[in-house]
């Protein structure tokens, strides 16, 4: 084993659970490629001979868990959406999670599991890869907790925070596979006006998710999605203070909008860009995009128009002091 305490520790746990000896162990590592069981750089590989001899033993439903569990972040996993993904009787499930406890594959962790070691994440994610139905399923599950957690408010927030990472990372999943669909719902619900990464500060997942919701819907040529995406950015960069980078980003929004004759959003983007351009001290640019978004929602009698009109005023009250 080359003393690494990963490689003991999985052998050991396999002896005790598949009631095989030390020399009927010894005999099947001589049929393996014992160059990868050396020190140095092939630890990876080490821990792949002696993960696929553990998991051999488990049934299906083990391998399917713990696929899943490697569609997901390097943490603490709750049991409840990995029981939604793969569909099956409650007694079956608890088989599945007693085999992988028992050969070291996973441990528990509150509520749910974790696994040992990130290299059996690692072999996880690239070696058991889940069925497209339980990966749906699982994306389904975390999009609906995601929505109806948001509706909750703080006590809501506090909950997906710890599920943060699970979320960006099944977004990246659904690029990688190019399940642009899932994609888009999931960057959505992440990035609405009412989404925890927005409300709570995540900025750098923010990002992560407006982009990727931004390649999704122009992957499927949606061309609303893509406006509305690329609208958000511009809050989001405005908000940490890039204004000129929002600027850009409202600009593509609005040509799409006008695009696709979106008055709404054409009124929308306007009235950002005239905002914009004030943090900026440009007054003059201000006050014409704000005039044009305010003739907008005139025209189409939307709300906004009274907020635009008082943005309005302000600014012309400050160009005549």
């Amino acid at each position: 084993m080359g003393g690494w305490p990963l490689a003991v520790r999985l052998a050991g746990r396999y002896l005790q659970e598949a009631e095989e000896t030390a020399a009927e162990y010894a005999a099947w590592l001589a049929t393996t490629p014992l160059a990868a069981l050396s020190l140095g750089t092939h630890q990876a590989e080490n821990g792949e001979v002696l993960l696929e001899r553990s998991v051999a033993q488990v049934d299906e439903t083990a391998r399917r868990l713990l696929g899943l569990v490697g569609q997901l972040a390097l943490q603490p996993v709750a049991a409840a959406g990995l029981a939604v993904a793969v569909a099956l009787p409650v007694s079956q499930l608890k088989q599945g999670w007693r085999q992988l406890l028992g050969y070291g594959l996973l441990q528990k962790r509150g509520d749910g599991y974790e696994v040992t070691h990130p290299l059996i994440h690692t072999y996880a994610s690239r070696r058991l890869e889940p069925a497209a139905e339980d990966f749906t399923r699982l994306v389904a599950y975390y999009h609906e907790l995601a929505r109806t957690e948001s509706e909750k408010g703080l006590a809501g927030y506090h909950r997906l925070a710890s599920e943060r990472a699970h979320l960006l990372r099944l977004l990246a999943g659904c690029l990688a596979q190019q399940e642009w669909v899932m994609a888009k719902r999931l960057a959505w619900v992440l990035t609405d006006e009412r989404s925890f990464l927005r409300l709570q500060g995540y900025w750098t997942e923010l990002l992560i998710a407006l982009e990727a919701g931004l390649t999704a819907a122009q992957q499927l040529e949606d061309r609303y999605g893509e406006g509305a995406f690329l609208g958000n950015l511009g809050l989001a960069y405005s908000d940490l203070g890039q204004v000129e980078k929002a600027i850009g980003f409202y600009e593509q929004a609005l040509a799409i909008s006008r695009e696709i004759g979106h008055r709404q959003g054409e009124g929308n983007h306007l009235g950002n860009l005239g905002l914009a351009y004030r943090d900026l001290g440009q007054m003059e640019k201000a006050i014409g995009c704000l005039e044009e978004s305010l003739a907008i929602f005139v025209a189409i009698k939307s709300p906004n128009a009274r907020l635009v009109q008082q943005w309005l005023d302000e600014l012309k009250g400050k160009a005549n002091a």
